[in-house]
């Protein structure tokens, strides 16, 4: 047992990618889960835009696709079959990373895949279409809650009234979501002198007293407090 304090979580870890595609002429919108592999395939641009079954066989057959790169810093975390328009990460992709604001409640990439179309006796590449992707990572219950003191040392009168608060700092997360930030606290031993309350704004924590105290019985209290996301705790 810590001096006062103990947070324990365990991780509940989703590796299977969901993927939601809404496509329109110029655009295609993807959903993916954070975390994924290197290579993790995400959709088919060609096929989610509605371009192919728009065009014929031997027009599609000429088409090349290319990402944007310059000037676009999400670009390089993406590659596409130039001929098939096959879309994969190149990079394991930590949504806390890439938008790292708590407040931040859809974490949105986007870039431009430029389609091009090779002259029928020619080798030329013409511009033929430029196509919108856009991507949202959504968040995998990675991170722990943590308190950023492990201990903390509270001193209190004897005389303090039944009801009299003592606030603290609460956990923080860096996961969001309903499911993946703090959920609640649980303190132990749950019938002591001491009951616990989560401030309504979720900033801290108040330590309330719940029995007339006497120093003469006994003169310190150890209390141990977890933080509970959507992992659970141990």
């Amino acid at each position: 047992m810590a001096d006062i304090w103990r947070i324990d979580c365990v991780l509940c870890l989703l590796m299977s990618a969901s993927v939601v595609v809404t496509a329109q002429e110029s655009s295609v919108r993807y959903t993916i889960v954070e975390e994924q592999d290197q290579q993790t395939y995400i959709g088919n641009v060609a096929r989610d835009s509605f371009l192919y079954g728009n065009v014929s066989v031997d027009v599609f057959q000429r088409m090349k696709f290319q990402i944007f790169s310059q000037g676009n810093e999400y670009a390089a975390m993406f590659n596409i079959d130039e001929n098939a328009s096959t879309l994969k990460t190149s990079v394991r992709l930590d949504r806390e990373t890439l938008c790292p604001s708590p407040n931040t409640k859809l974490c949105l990439l986007q870039f431009n895949v430029a389609v091009y179309l090779k002259g029928v006796a020619s080798d030329v590449l013409d511009l033929f279409k430029i196509i919108t992707v856009e991507i949202t990572i959504t968040d995998l219950n990675d991170n722990s809650p943590i308190f950023k003191t492990r201990s903390v040392m509270i001193e209190i009168t004897e005389n303090s009234p039944v009801g009299t608060e003592y606030f603290t700092e609460g956990a923080v997360d860096l996961d969001t979501g309903a499911n993946n930030s703090v959920q609640s606290y649980v303190m132990e031993p749950p019938n002591e002198m001491f009951g616990l309350k989560v401030l309504e704004n979720g900033d801290g924590l108040n330590i309330f007293v719940k029995y007339p105290l006497d120093r003469e019985s006994k003169s310190f209290y150890q209390l141990v407090i977890s933080a509970i996301d959507g992992g659970g705790t141990s």
